[in-house]
């Protein structure tokens, strides 16, 4: 796509690039703030698990010294560090180049959430999950406001996905599409 003129540049796409920063730092301080509140409140509670909507969902503080799922759990802090803070240099490294309110807003999120469960690592050596949901013993992994942020950005960005498709395959058809 070609530049605009300097002139719009500076009076329109600039300033609006300005917004979009501030809001997507807004986002990052939103989950950041939500998930070590949240956090802070959990393990100050005297209840090893409280039944919020009975059996469905429960509050289960439960430690995660891996990534997603306890995955790498056995590969200890510091690996784990390591690798959420090189997926943080590589989105953050992306934010300028993504194009696309869906895109965008998936990298705010994953920042977001990468940045909270980061903090919390590297204060505790591990990421407290507590979110509990499931019937019985039919329980998906604990998980915390941090890892909602992670995957609504994986929503975000497959649903990018699915309007840049729908985009090329009505503008394919119609001939008034972008490529």
């Amino acid at each position: 796509m070609p530049e605009p003129p300097r002139d719009l540049r500076t009076r329109v796409v600039e300033p609006i690039r300005a917004v979009q920063l501030v809001a997507g730092i807004f986002v990052v301080g939103i989950v950041v703030i939500g998930d070590t509140l949240a956090d802070t409140a959990i393990r100050g509670a005297a209840e090893p698990s409280i039944a919020v909507v009975g059996d469905l969902l429960r509050l289960t503080p439960s430690a995660n010294e891996g990534i997603a799922f306890g995955l790498l759990s056995d590969v200890g802090p510091a690996v784990v560090i390591l690798l959420t803070g090189l997926a943080l240099a590589v989105a953050l490294a992306s934010v300028r180049r993504v194009r696309g309110f869906l895109f965008r807003a998936a990298i705010w999120l994953l920042l977001g959430g990468g940045l909270a469960n980061l903090i919390e690592r590297v204060a505790h050596g591990r990421v407290l999950d507590y979110v509990d949901l499931g019937l019985g013993n039919a329980r998906w992994p604990t998980f915390n406001v941090a890892d909602v942020a992670v995957s609504l950005a994986v929503v975000a960005a497959t649903a990018g996905i699915a309007v840049e498709r729908l985009r090329r395959t009505v503008g394919g058809a119609s001939g008034t599409g972008r490529p």
